[in-house]
């Protein structure tokens, strides 16, 4: 997979206390406690969104021009994203009555696997966000016991 990087607008904390980073390219708000948590939802939503793209024999459109996006108090940043390059071909093995539900279902056994690989990926993503998430709050009521 090759990197390639989109531009988007990550935005101070509001009155609530999230950042937020604009990803004009999806025409989505991705936010978070902290501008990192913000900018790691918004790589992800960037990511899932060409994967699905690419899941559908789809190209995503090219980044957006930075000078064509409207700040409006926030600043610019470079969100990476992994586009398919080449196809890489597998020898595996895997459970013949699991090939024969895969192939009931998926006219093209290939992108069936790619696309279960990564949603599973995306998932395995979201529980590792969620429990750094846990860990930090931990350690935050453990400062806070100690005060």
């Amino acid at each position: 997979m090759a990197k390639h990087f989109y531009p988007g607008v990550l935005y101070p904390a509001d009155a609530d206390g999230l950042f937020g980073v604009f990803v004009p390219n999806v025409n989505v708000m991705a936010s978070g406690s902290s501008a990192d948590e913000a900018l790691a939802d918004a790589a992800e939503i960037l990511q899932e969104y060409c994967d699905n793209l690419a899941d559908k024999g789809e190209v995503p459109e090219p980044p957006a021009q930075i000078g064509d996006i409207e700040l409006d108090g926030g600043q610019i940043v470079m969100l990476p994203v992994l586009m398919p390059a080449e196809q890489a071909r597998l020898n595996i093995m895997m459970d013949a009555t699991l090939v024969k539900r895969i192939d009931a279902v998926a006219p093209n056994r290939s992108a069936f696997l790619s696309a279960a690989a990564r949603a599973h990926l995306a998932l395995m993503r979201a529980e590792m966000t969620e429990q750094g998430r846990a860990a930090k709050s931990s350690r935050k009521r453990a400062r806070l016991a100690e005060a």
